[in-house]
């Protein structure tokens, strides 16, 4: 979210171009226009608070067109986790019931 869109491609390009068996595992952002009306007041007031720290938010990618954009660079076994799919596989059943709360990030890793 902090890098800007060549940056992240280079990255990628360089990961993809590696021995086979490696790979990226990453979160992301989701274009502001994708989130619900609570979702835009979240992310506003997250945008602010680490932009007034230095870190602002450069990119956001429609979860789709990224795992197609990976492909095409290269990696296989793309795989992406909104915030239901993180809850049902690293949070469920928690005792003291932690859990993603907002439809912003999305964890994406993929094979080379």
């Amino acid at each position: 979210m902090y890098l800007t869109e060549d940056a992240v491609t280079a990255t990628f390009g360089f990961i993809a171009s590696t021995s086979p068996g490696g790979g990226v595992a990453f979160d992301y952002a989701v274009p502001r226009s994708s989130l619900n009306w609570v979702g835009r007041l979240a992310l506003d007031a997250l945008s602010y608070r680490v932009a007034a720290a230095g870190e602002p938010f450069r990119t956001f990618f429609d979860p789709s067109a990224l795992k197609e954009r990976l492909r095409q660079i290269g990696f296989s076994c793309v795989e992406d986790l909104d915030a239901a799919e993180i809850n049902a596989r690293y949070f469920k059943d928690r005792a003291d019931r932690l859990k993603i709360t907002s439809s912003l990030g999305h964890l994406m890793s993929a094979e080379v």
